[in-house]
């Protein structure tokens, strides 16, 4: 088998999305990237993109960082492998990978490999679960309206992005910036809820492919909760996804957090499968 590094985003993916587009959302993490790197490479600031085909030209594995975040892993089924071929060559060619993400299977056996390779030690990060909606099932109305976010809310939406990376316990959470909140705001893809002329709930569309768009950062101020407002702002920018002409909508939710589970399941959202990030600390 042979691990191939790609410094061309579109060359990646035209190796890996005829397999990834095969179970979208399940391996929506790294092709929603790799789309992403196509279209923009200056999406990221920097970004490492690697492939592990076999002899005959198979698609084993595949993995991208978009340093400094978690190296993402696809294996599909799972080659142990692949992956451990992958950790070995990072590891010869000085690779700092900060931690792995990725469906569980994949993510537990690169992190068993990098860690018997390195003797770095392995903390648990965060458990996701991927969901996917074709049907939005509409939750009652609350008080207030969606509407999209404007260049004057940018304060306010880079506080509830802050507190919701707090509150997540996420390493990310410095990196915001009133700069990229108003990048993401211009870009169109943030949205809020909005009660008496006040912003309390934050949602945005984040990585999409031609058939599936993702939602994320989505959080409501704690002293707004249990009011229905995440509910209504998910099923709203999933309805939306779907009349842009979507498939579905897919994303990604904190297993630790059992109300935001049980609110996207309330208005259509399917389980996929769970993902799972391990931090390598030394």
């Amino acid at each position: 088998m042979k691990v191939e590094f790609f410094s061309n985003p579109v060359d990646f993916l035209k190796v890996v999305k005829p397999v990834l587009v095969r179970a979208e959302t399940r391996n929506s993490l790294v092709y929603g990237l790799a789309q992403t790197l196509a279209k923009d490479s200056t999406s990221y600031k920097d970004f490492e993109l690697w492939v592990i085909r076999n002899e005959g030209g198979e698609l084993l594995a595949a993995a991208l960082m978009t340093p400094p975040y978690p190296l993402v892993i696809w294996s599909d089924p799972l080659n142990d492998q692949a992956i451990g071929e992958l950790a070995a060559r990072l590891i010869e060619a000085g690779v700092k990978v900060p931690a792995v993400n990725g469906p569980e299977s994949e993510a537990e056996s690169f992190a068993r490999f990098w860690t018997l390779k390195t003797g770095q030690k392995l903390r648990d990060g965060m458990r996701m679960r991927a969901y996917e909606l074709v049907e939005v099932i509409e939750p009652p109305q609350p008080a207030g309206e969606m509407r999209q976010a404007k260049g004057t809310d940018a304060e306010v939406i880079l506080t509830l992005l802050t507190a919701m990376q707090k509150e997540a316990m996420a390493n990310d959470a410095s990196r915001l910036t009133l700069e990229k909140v108003g990048r993401a705001i211009e870009s169109g893809v943030v949205y809020v809820w909005e009660v008496d002329h006040r912003a309390v709930t934050v949602a945005m569309k984040s990585r999409g492919t031609e058939t599936s768009q993702s939602i994320s950062g989505v959080y409501t101020l704690p002293e707004e909760r249990g009011k229905g407002y995440a509910s209504a702002i998910v099923a709203g920018l999933a309805q939306m996804i779907l009349d842009d002409g979507k498939r579905m909508a897919t994303l990604f939710t904190d297993l630790s957090n059992p109300t935001s589970n049980s609110i996207y399941q309330k208005v259509g959202f399917k389980t996929v499968c769970d993902y799972q990030q391990y931090d390598f600390v030394e």
